[in-house]
């Protein structure tokens, strides 16, 4: 069995059958780490330096929303002030205080198109590939929609959009093994790897983190976008919201990437 050291205070067993892929994910971790004397009989390995200031996917305000009527329209933000050469959009850090609305995008953990680089990879932003398309194309056509219209409500002065990772560390460890999460490795599932890796960081590290930036940022709206619907990751980041007393404005919806014209935003159920 690996065992992955994420912080000082939290492992993580990683269970392998097959030698060959098994040998290989515990080489790439090694080089990683540059820890060359990791004890073979433990197999401890601690890749904590993955989830430090420097691979931290930073939250973004990224448009301006402006409704009139059942209208509703996107505008970027002149001028990039986050990853000016590899991001995709206009992106704005995000000030805590703001004299108009927030909506607030909750995804999960960022995507590989959110770094550039290999080993190690740098953050960009989040948001970057097909999610961030879609945000950009779907979101101000969503909320002018009838089903989406209570939203529309708390927005009418205006709001800025603020795009959120719970976890903003990429949990698929994509940069050690470049496994396909839509096929079982050899020896490792790595969705289940991502799933895995992605609560312990919740649980250990990142719960209380989150809670603190959302309650700078203020939210009027909070559009919980998480994976696994009821039983999964969205239910356990709503839990969290509405222990910090955000429930009437927390709405979940499909990720972002699965957006389409009947996409509606429904409020989150009562804890």
């Amino acid at each position: 069995m690996i065992r992955l050291i994420l912080d000082e205070n939290v492992t993580l067993p990683v269970c392998s059958q097959r030698e060959p892929t098994r040998t290989k994910f515990v080489a790439a971790l090694r080089r990683l780490v540059d820890s060359p004397h990791v004890a073979e009989a433990e197999e401890h390995i601690d890749i904590s330096r993955m989830f430090g200031n420097a691979n931290c996917v930073p939250d973004v305000d990224r448009y301006r929303i402006s409704i009139a009527g059942d209208q509703c329209r996107l505008e970027r933000h002149e001028v990039r002030e986050i990853s000016a050469r590899a991001n995709r959009f206009n992106d704005r850090s995000v000030a805590a205080n703001h004299d108009e609305g927030t909506v607030l995008v909750v995804l999960e953990s960022p995507h590989v198109a959110e770094y550039i680089g290999g080993n190690p990879a740098h953050p960009i932003a989040p948001a970057q590939g097909k999610t961030g398309c879609k945000i950009d194309r779907r979101l101000g056509p969503l909320l002018a929609a009838d089903a989406n219209e209570c939203l529309r409500q708390r927005l009418r002065h205006g709001a800025r959009v603020v795009i959120a990772n719970p976890v903003p560390f990429q949990t698929s460890l994509y940069c050690v093994h470049g496994g396909n999460l839509h096929h079982d490795g050899e020896c490792l599932n790595w969705r289940t790897l991502r799933d895995a890796v992605w609560r312990t960081l919740w649980l250990g590290l990142c719960c209380a983190d989150f809670a603190d930036r959302v309650q700078r940022y203020c939210p009027s709206v909070i559009l919980n976008c998480c994976t696994g619907g009821k039983k999964g990751i969205q239910r356990k980041v709503t839990r969290g919201l509405q222990q910090q007393g955000f429930c009437d404005r927390t709405f979940c919806a499909a990720h972002p990437s699965m957006w389409h014209a009947g996409t509606a935003f429904m409020p989150a159920a009562a804890p």
